[in-house]
């Protein structure tokens, strides 16, 4: 309701138990097979998904034996059987065994969908190409910035809507999408000058340390492009453009400037601190204050819940 609908998709949720791990690996086999995707549960692309599966099962477990929130979800193909195919662990928000809130793992489907939103727009088959070339599907915070961002305003505005139903269970946490936003920009400020300082922002990718920037800072650099140049501009025109143009073509298409004068201006907006040994100081004193900065979020975050 909130994007269109871009199914047919299938999304596979592994919980705790071995045995229910079984059943679930032998449905989607049978399912596969049926289909005529796969042609035994012995071939290779068969038992990854099954290894896929027992480390998500595992991923659910430790985390309840150790009573630390911990997960994984993810949109993991298939562009050539015809479908997005999704598989997660075990949701700490949907679990009673977690204070996390609820609404986090509704947020996190909502995430994972946007993920279909941008893959639908991507022709290609390949699945190189998609997760790899920059120059087609666009650098890694672009992606998974845009799905966080898309999927904090879309799950506040389904709810604010009515179309979603908030779940809120006893000794759970609230969620509050002012104060999310908050944490990720200032987790962002934090983890680039003090960890990834070396690491250019366009860089940032799955296989350095730096790789959640991407979500962090990402959702930031999408709530600025989509204050400067309105909510509806990324699907509205960048993502009817991308396959045609690729991301770089598409993007300038879109925002009316190439990608490195957009790192340079979203560089003054966060307004980067300075950091001297021990002491930070701030590099434009008087600019671009947290108010400034939470001020470009759509109302929907902003109307915080006390």
């Amino acid at each position: 309701m909130e994007w269109g609908n871009y199914s047919p998709l299938e999304y596979w949720v592994v919980g705790t138990e071995l045995s229910a791990m079984n059943d679930i690996i032998k449905l989607n086999c049978d399912r596969r097979i049926r289909r005529g995707e796969w042609r035994s549960c012995d071939e290779r692309e068969a038992v990854e998904r099954a290894e896929r599966f027992e480390w998500l099962r595992d991923k659910g477990a430790v985390a309840v034996a150790s009573g630390r929130v911990g997960s994984s979800a993810g949109r993991n193909g298939h562009r050539n059987w015809g479908i997005h195919f999704f598989s997660s662990s075990l949701p700490p928000g949907f679990s009673d065994l977690f204070n996390t809130a609820g609404f986090e793992a509704q947020k996190t489907s909502f995430h994972e969908y946007f993920h279909a939103v941008q893959h639908a727009h991507l022709l290609t088959t390949s699945q190189d190409k998609r997760y790899r070339d920059i120059n087609y599907a666009g650098p890694t915070w672009f992606m998974e910035g845009g799905a966080e961002y898309m999927a904090v305003v879309g799950s506040a505005n389904s709810l604010e809507a009515g179309r979603l139903e908030e779940i809120i269970m006893e000794g759970k946490d609230v969620w509050d999408p002012l104060h999310k936003m908050e944490w990720k920009l200032r987790n962002a400020i934090d983890n680039k000058t003090n960890l990834c300082p070396n690491i250019a922002f366009k860089d940032v990718d799955y296989e350095n340390h730096c790789g959640y920037l991407a979500y962090d800072l990402g959702s930031w650099a999408h709530a600025y492009l989509a204050h400067k140049y309105g909510p509806d501009i990324l699907l509205d025109t960048f993502y009817k453009n991308n396959e045609q143009l690729g991301w770089e073509g598409a993007f300038s298409l879109t925002y009316g400037m190439p990608s490195e004068e957009f790192y340079k201006e979203f560089d003054e907006f966060i307004n980067w601190p300075e950091v001297t040994g021990k002491a930070t100081i701030s590099k434009h004193e008087g600019q671009h204050t947290l108010e400034d900065q939470l001020a470009i979020l759509p109302a929907s975050l902003r109307a915080s819940k006390p």
